[in-house]
């Protein structure tokens, strides 16, 4: 992995990298007016160390994978540092000391020190997800708000639609002869029986009438139209799964099988986007489909 220098030009890198070294040559200058060494010296070289140490670790975006490390060398520093500080400003008190200006240096330089050794301690020792990591991971300064990713919007939800085509009940009613149209059928007369007719009786006039002939029957058919065809209602096409980038490197915890790591760039597929950690869908160095959780502020919903 190369040295990336964009990480050292964040403010907060660069600001308590800039103090620490400060600090440092302050403390530099004050022992050589004492014109001591011995334990001194020792603790004066191990604060380079370390100094320069958390300076490449974070150029090389290694400080997450050895934050522990860190953390242990940055705390026996900050006792160094306190237990220099305790004796020159005890030395310094004094007027009849030759070299008090020098430990006013060695005062100085351990305070200024102090301080950027007390803010690497909180911001290594804390977790991944924390607002002061992240808040550092971003290069925003602690009292300044982090631009935490936004919430995703949630896909409306679509129902399909259902029509109840409700049967038709057929009206009956007594239509006249006006109202439509009559087919008109006409029964033929059964044949008489053959026998012997009977002559009609002579009228008191002598005249004879013809018999009358049978009525006419009519029959009318109403048939009612059927019910138009149910349209047939067309499935609502899925909805596209929503992706997400990774915006920070992760490495997932140990202890939790779960967890995916991911490299800073990743895409995923989103399956469940709901609280602080995302069900997601992703293809691994090896080439295999996993899938798994991972932080939600780590990713950016495309």
């Amino acid at each position: 992995m190369a040295f990336d220098k964009t990480q050292l030009m964040k403010v907060p890198t660069l600001a308590t990298a800039g103090v620490a070294i400060l600090g440092w040559i302050l403390l530099f200058i004050g022992i050589c007016i004492i014109n001591t060494g011995g334990l001194i010296g020792f603790q004066l070289f191990y604060l380079l160390c370390v100094i320069a140490g958390v300076i490449v670790a974070i150029g090389f975006d290694q400080a997450r994978e050895h934050r522990v490390a860190i953390v242990a060398f940055v705390a026996i520093g900050f006792n160094f540092l306190v237990e220099i500080a305790n004796v020159a400003v005890e030395m310094a008190k004094i007027d009849w000391v030759s070299a008090s200006t020098g430990y006013r240096f060695c005062a100085a330089g351990s305070v200024f020190m102090s301080f950027v050794f007390l803010y690497w301690i909180f911001v290594f020792g804390s977790g991944e997800t924390s607002a002061v990591a992240v808040a550092h991971e971003q290069g925003v300064l602690p009292f300044q708000t982090p631009k935490l990713p936004s919430l995703p919007k949630l896909p409306a939800m679509q129902f399909p639609k259902i029509s109840i085509q409700m049967p038709q009940k057929t009206q009956s009613r007594e239509i006249s002869v006006e109202d439509a149209p009559v087919v008109v059928t006409s029964s033929p007369t059964p044949a008489p029986a053959q026998t012997t007719p009977h002559p009609p009786p002579p009228s008191s006039t002598g005249l004879s009438f013809p018999a009358f002939p049978p009525p006419i029957q009519f029959t009318r058919s109403i048939s009612t139209p059927p019910p138009p065809p149910v349209p047939e209602e067309k499935a609502p096409e899925p909805a596209p799964t929503p992706k997400a980038r990774a915006l920070y490197k992760y490495t997932a915890s140990a202890s939790d099988p779960n967890e995916l790591s991911f490299r800073k760039g990743q895409e995923m597929d989103i399956l469940n986007n709901s609280g602080k950690w995302w069900h997601v869908r992703m293809v691994n160095e090896q080439g295999e489909v996993v899938t798994g959780i991972a932080p939600s502020n780590y990713l950016e919903q495309l």
